[in-house]
C-alpha cells in the first residue's frame, strides 16, 4: 500500500523507489496531491496516479477523521 502512517503522520511511498515522496499531513498537501492528479494526462503515469490516488483516500479520511483533534 502506497501510504503509510509514521509516527502519526500520514505519508505516500513510491514503492519501486523505496522512500518517501511526500507527507500529506495537511489538507493543503492533500489539495496540492489532487491537482497534479487532475493535471496529469500522460499514460506513463497511470500506475503512480492509481497509487496516489489510494493514498489520497486515505489521507483524506484522516484529516477528516480528526487531523486537527
Amino acid at each position: 500500500m502506497p501510504c503509510t502512517k509514521y509516527n502519526g503522520k500520514l505519508f505516500m511511498r513510491n514503492p519501486s523507489l523505496k522512500r518517501v515522496t511526500g507527507f500529506l499531513d495537511t489538507p493543503e498537501k492533500v489539495r496540492q496531491v489532487q491537482s497534479d492528479l487532475e493535471n496529469s494526462t500522460e499514460n506513463a503515469f497511470k500506475r503512480i496516479d492509481r497509487e496516489k490516488r489510494d493514498c489520497l483516500a486515505h489521507a483524506r479520511d484522516y484529516i477528516l477523521d480528526g487531523y486537527t483533534n
